[in-house]
């Protein structure tokens, strides 16, 4: 099957979701990129998403979840991962 045949139907409010979902990255991402050097290889790069990932899911183990640091560490994996594509892979295009 295609791949729109597995896409849910979009929820009421779904794109003000997404959107600020995005928004929340692309700032994260804007940050890192003051703050750190570009990541040197894809090993660096795995190591740094990997790193946020453990965050996320530390978060996520605990009883009594923290929506707020799930968000902020989800944030900053995606952000890591956008690098990723810019740093690492956009090096070989």
């Amino acid at each position: 099957l295609p791949p729109h045949k597995f896409r849910r139907k979009p929820r009421r409010g779904g794109m003000l979701k997404e959107a600020r979902a995005l928004s929340l990255v692309v700032a994260e991402l804007k940050r890192a990129m003051e703050l750190h050097e570009p990541m040197q290889s894809a090993h660096e790069g795995w190591a740094v998403i990997w790193e946020e990932v453990e965050e996320l899911w530390d978060e996520v183990k605990k009883r009594e979840q923290d929506p707020e640091r799930m968000e902020h560490e989800a944030v900053q994996g995606a952000a890591m991962a956008m690098r990723f594509l810019i740093d690492v892979v956009g090096k070989r295009g």
